[in-house]
């Protein structure tokens, strides 16, 4: 019988899960992605208004490093 692997599946001993081309996680409606078992906080909306002349480049810089943040905190990019 041959040894079947899916484009999604454990690697040995269960510690990763793979996707491999032509794989896809699909997080339902109602799903989410958790972190430590907490799903990150919401990160304010910005708009154009929110910047440049008469603008708060701040808006920007606070919601940037928000969603550095979420992406660090679920293990989708490296911390500083």
């Amino acid at each position: 019988m041959p040894n079947f692997q899916g484009k999604v599946h454990r690697g040995r001993g269960g510690d990763v899960l793979t996707v491999a081309s032509g794989g896809a996680i699909d997080v339902e409606s109602g799903g989410a992605i958790q972190a430590g078992g907490t799903q990150a906080s919401n990160i304010a909306t910005v708009s154009s208004t929110d910047s440049g002349s008469g603008g708060d480049d701040a808006t920007f810089v606070t919601a940037i490093n928000a969603i550095i943040a979420v992406l660090e905190g679920a293990g989708l990019a490296a911390g500083s």
